[in-house]
């Protein structure tokens, strides 16, 4: 089963890089390899929301798994041989990321009126809002600089990536605020339903823009035909 396993990764490594330039095969290998690193990341929050008992902790962790899971539909889309099956996984990318952002913000609608004060310390607080930050400005930097790129999964992983980022505020929000000992939780909830609508329009953006690409190499392989 392990030769299998390996076997399979080796062929979908080589499938990208016969199907894109060193830059983009590079940047999916690196996503999926991250990949790896945020399911540890999510299973943390995981368990140590289960320990403190916190719902909070725990919806964020879940919201991390998820768009782990939609990013490696985009990858999975990425090496398939067929087009029909390859927008299949696009698609379903798209739609995981947005019903993880609408089940947030209800969770977050839901945590206005059931308040829960998370404690952190200031180091955790500060690391915490530095790691938040830097994600959110690289991401949007990805964004800006993959836009035009070929991959749709390359594109669709990098917005994934700010959402996740995005919903990561409220985590900070709470780390900083808790900090001080003393605040109103309700504060988180309301920006929770706020970064949570962000996500459900880069949900919809992502749709939007599967669908463009879509439209273009449909044009793309008509013009061949004639």
């Amino acid at each position: 089963m392990k030769y299998i396993g390996f076997q399979w990764l080796k062929s979908a490594s080589l499938t990208i890089r016969n199907k894109h330039n060193k830059k983009t095969s590079r940047s999916l290998h690196i996503s999926g390899t991250t990949g790896i690193f945020n399911i540890i990341i999510g299973l943390v929050k995981l368990f140590s929301g289960i320990l403190t008992l916190s719902i909070f902790i725990c919806m964020n962790a879940g919201y991390t798994l998820g768009m782990v899971t939609a990013r490696y539909c985009a990858l999975a889309g990425e090496i398939k041989r067929d087009k029909q099956k390859e927008y299949r996984f696009y698609y379903l990318a798209a739609f995981i990321m947005l019903l993880a952002s609408v089940l947030y913000v209800f969770y977050s609608i839901w945590s206005i009126w059931h308040p829960q004060i998370v404690h952190y310390s200031q180091n955790i607080a500060i690391a915490i809002a530095a790691v938040t930050f830097v994600e959110i400005g690289w991401n949007i930097c990805g964004i800006i600089r993959y836009y035009h790129n070929r991959s749709i999964a390359v594109q669709l992983i990098k917005i994934i990536n700010l959402a996740t980022s995005i919903i990561s505020l409220e985590l900070t929000q709470a780390a900083l605020l808790g900090m001080k000992g003393n605040h109103n939780p309700v504060y988180n909830g309301f920006l929770g339903v706020l970064v949570g609508i962000i996500a459900i329009f880069l949900a919809r953006f992502m749709f939007w823009r599967i669908n463009k690409l879509r439209q273009r190499s449909l044009n793309k392989k008509e013009e061949a035909n004639d």
